[in-house]
């Protein structure tokens, strides 16, 4: 598939958004699978270390383990229990050792506090290992929503952030220490729900979005510098959980996918 320029991308994102947002167009996904049950919080990273940021996983709960779909074909390819994490926190995903690979997670708990682990799988053993090698830090604000990404554009996913509704303003962290090294904003409102990823197809995971249901609008801020690079109004699904990711294995985290906690269903669109 061609490369999105930025003024192809206005019509790409128009065609995949509307179609994976509007109840009535899912059908228009590229793909669709059922995978996961109701309260399960979605995944997407590189998991299985193969380069590609296109595995999904879910967290649940109720038993604070993780199970890992790696082809999105609602087969388990490996699963892991007892992990940091319970109901109610809030997981991103990213390369937080900067070994390479996108299979580590941040969990931020709700008064402020990060967690961070790293999974490691074993392809010949199809074993997950998990490991919490980094320390955790105090960052943020009860009520802040976070996000991972390449917000320094060093070209590691080992960024996170905060966007805090009650300010309109998006911090960001660019060494995981309890210190905030930017700020953008005010850019988005109360109830908007953020994500990151490659939206421009330049290379950079530094792009943000927000969805905000109440006027079923998305927003998209290219160089997270606070200003909307492209709007689109009058559609869109309240309930959905986002990701971008590189589902198409084109080698651009520019691809979306939206997890529906309470089905378990998973609707994909690429470009």
């Amino acid at each position: 598939m061609q490369k999105l320029t930025l003024h192809t991308c206005t019509l790409a994102l128009l065609t995949i958004l509307v179609s994976v947002f509007l109840g009535q167009s899912l059908a228009q996904s590229d793909k669709t699978i059922r995978w996961g049950q109701p309260g399960d919080v979605p995944l997407v990273g590189d998991f299985d270390k193969d380069g590609h940021f296109d595995d999904i996983a879910i967290f649940r709960p109720s038993q604070m383990s993780v199970f890992f779909d790696f082809d999105a074909n609602e087969t388990r390819d490996a699963s892991i229990k007892k992990i940091i994490g319970e109901e109610g926190d809030k997981f991103v995903v990213g390369d937080f050792d900067r070994d390479g690979y996108s299979n580590d997670i941040a969990v931020f708990k709700p008064f402020g506090r990060w967690y961070f682990g790293t999974f490691s799988y074993d392809p010949t053993s199809k074993n997950m290992s998990w490991l919490t090698s980094i320390p955790a830090i105090n960052w943020g604000l009860k009520g802040d929503i976070p996000l991972a990404g390449d917000f320094d554009y060093d070209g590691y996913i080992d960024n996170i952030g905060v966007f805090r509704p009650s300010h309109r303003t998006w911090y960001f962290n660019y060494n995981l220490e309890n210190e905030t090294d930017r700020s953008s904003g005010p850019w988005g409102i109360s109830g908007d729900v953020p994500i990151a990823g490659d939206f421009d197809g330049d290379g950079d995971y530094g792009d943000l979005a927000v969805f905000r249901p109440s006027d079923q609008t998305w927003y998209f801020d290219m160089d997270s510098d606070a200003g909307n690079d492209l709007t689109y109004s009058e559609w869109g699904l309240i309930g959905g959980l986002p990701a971008a990711g590189d589902f198409d294995g084109e080698g651009f985290n520019d691809d979306i996918v939206v997890f529906r906690s309470a089905t378990g269903e998973w609707f994909f669109k690429f470009f």
